[in-house]
């Protein structure tokens, strides 16, 4: 490696870790991944509707999209996209969305950015 390039490089580091968010984090996929799997009870992880729409590539989506599931009225007008912080959010508080048809648990904080952090990895 150049010396020209590795001041760049250390300058950048703690931008480049605040934008990985958990999402890069390890440990939070592995958690999250053990999380998930109550989750597959219903959700699967490819493309095919299993009781619910599957999860990858969820955030960034927009909410009530996946052709041939049929959402609750709350999903499918909802008009917003699922970023990271409001999946979060709707996973500690399911409430937050009135009308929503999907049964969860309310998590912890902790517990729902390593659920995220797992989902943003399967893209």
């Amino acid at each position: 490696m150049s010396r020209a390039i590795l001041p760049i490089l250390l300058a950048l580091a703690p931008a480049l870790a605040a934008c990985s968010g958990s999402g890069g984090d390890p440990a939070a996929i592995d958690r999250g991944q053990v999380l998930f799997e109550s989750c597959a009870a219903c959700h699967g992880l490819s493309g095919s509707v299993v009781v619910g729409p599957p999860l990858n590539g969820v955030v960034g989506r927009k909410v009530g999209s996946i052709s041939g599931f049929q959402y609750s009225d709350a999903f499918r007008n909802g008009g917003f996209v699922w970023t990271s912080e409001k999946l979060a959010a709707f996973l500690q508080n399911p409430d937050s969305i009135p009308g929503s048809n999907m049964v969860v648990t309310p998590m912890t904080e902790q517990d729902a950015k390593d659920l995220v952090a797992f989902l943003e990895s399967k893209g």
